[in-house]
């Protein structure tokens, strides 16, 4: 089975976690345990929103990729509601001791996201470097 992945760079490296819960063939024709991508945003220091601060759209390729392979729906890429697009991650990353405004965590720096053992994105299991 072959899933479209032009638009990530080629020759390049993802990272994966060590859930090896899915078997991929690799170009060579090896077949291997795989692991789901490790989602990384970085903060634009200067934004004054959350919304500015991260870019859900930052990983949304890997994400959609992981979602037609795996087949289920990964609820970091839902498209949104009435608050706006992606309005799933950007309550996600939300920081709730700050109540003035959403506001995100670790807004000066960079967020990790791994998808955990159940393999979907935005699930209690997932193991981030953010929140409880």
């Amino acid at each position: 089975m072959f899933f479209d992945t032009r638009p990530l760079a080629p020759n390049t490296f993802v990272l994966c976690d060590v859930f090896g819960a899915r078997k991929i063939t690799l170009s060579n024709g090896k077949t291997v345990n795989a692991g789901a991508p490790i989602l990384y945003y970085r903060a634009n220091t200067s934004g004054k929103t959350i919304r500015e601060i991260y870019s859900a759209q930052d990983n949304d390729v890997l994400i959609q990729i992981k979602q037609q392979a795996d087949n289920m729906e990964q609820p970091l890429s839902r498209p949104g509601g009435p608050a706006g697009p992606f309005q799933y991650f950007y309550d996600y990353i939300r920081d709730p001791k700050i109540s003035a405004r959403p506001w995100p965590y670790r807004p000066d720096s960079y967020i990790l996201i791994s998808a955990g053992v159940d393999g979907i994105y935005g699930t209690s299991d997932d193991i981030r470097n953010f929140g409880n």
